[in-house]
């Protein structure tokens, strides 16, 4: 009996994920530090080191990071080569410069978020090459070279054992994420659509607009920095990219309206669309079918284009707001 439980377990005994996860990294590292020391390169310890930088962001976030580290190198050894021709026998020159750089990097990392990573690598691999102590122009250029190549070495071979050994999806959180994402809406709109004036009813939809914000912000990370590395995803990225648009716009109209309040509190909603009610309806069922769809599949549904009928003779009679 013990044997056959011991057995059993044998069978159907299986890594945990932070295993599979050491696993990996530790070959990737492996492989590309022989390589490295292989060939002859001048700094096999980058290859590696590139190794568990990369491995140090969660699991789907890698290989993005990794690809946004290879291309940093590019504008860092262009502005590092830059500083050196211009200022190597200028110290101060030397130093301003290097000062600006860092100082546009930064500015880059805030302004563009979606590659913020990059712009910091790219700041202090200039620093990095600025600080080290070079005999002649053909030493600097060997260093630059040689530390690009072992940053490649060391994305690739990790990119190619996370691909190939174990290759973990977030196509569930992908639609968790959405899920959720399609509740918040379809509460922030059935709450919109039938105003109350309470403190309490206004305090839930600016909790709700907030969660929705954080929700697509969670979207966007989870796609363009997970998401797209696995297959699954990949192959419907364009509908995934349609949906995190559309949710932007929803929220944008969203936030549109609730600011909106104080002024359509005075007009008459329904007498100015009297299909306002119907439109609501429908609205409602999509926001559910689309519910529908994320969690359980595909359906099969007829797309009908919804129009409003203004009351044209009610909107004239609203003088200050028929005038814009």
């Amino acid at each position: 009996m013990i044997l056959m439980e011991l057995l059993d377990r044998i069978v159907n005994f299986q890594l945990s994920r932070k295993a599979k996860e050491a696993i990996k990294v530790a070959l990737a590292f492996t492989i590309c530090y022989l390589i490295a020391l292989k060939v002859g390169w001048l700094s096999p310890f980058w290859a590696g080191f590139t190794v568990g930088q990369v491995a140090m962001f969660a699991n789907g976030q890698s290989l993005h990071k990794g690809a946004l580290r290879l291309t940093s190198l590019i504008p860092a050894i262009i502005v590092a080569t830059f500083i050196f021709v211009v200022a190597a026998q200028d110290r101060w020159l030397f130093a301003s410069l290097g000062s600006t750089w860092v100082m546009i990097a930064i500015y880059l990392m805030i302004r563009d978020q979606q590659h913020d990573y990059m712009w910091q690598v790219a700041g202090f691999v200039v620093l990095i090459f600025l600080t080290s102590h070079y005999t002649s122009s053909a030493d600097i250029f060997q260093q630059m070279a040689s530390r690009f190549l072992d940053a490649a070495l060391g994305i690739t071979t990790y990119t190619l054992v996370t691909v190939l050994i174990w290759p973990d999806s977030n196509i569930i959180t992908l639609k968790k994420i959405c899920i959720n994402l399609t509740e918040i809406q379809t509460k922030i709109f059935t709450l919109l659509a039938s105003p109350k004036d309470s403190l309490e009813d206004k305090n839930t939809i600016r909790e709700s607009i907030k969660q929705e914000i954080q929700l697509i912000n969670g979207l966007k990370l989870a796609f363009f920095a997970k998401g797209s590395e696995t297959y699954d995803v990949q192959e419907a990225a364009g509908y995934w990219k349609e949906f995190y648009n559309l949710s932007i716009q929803s929220g944008d109209s969203f936030s549109r309206l609730n600011n909106s309040e104080l002024g359509l509190r005075d007009i008459d909603i329904y007498r100015l669309i009297p299909d306002i009610e119907h439109y609501r309806k429908i609205i409602l069922q999509r926001f559910k079918r689309a519910g529908d769809i994320l969690e359980n599949g595909a359906q099969e549904f007829k797309e009908e284009k919804l129009s409003l009928s203004i009351n044209e003779t009610y909107l004239a009679s609203l003088t200050l707001f028929y005038s814009i």
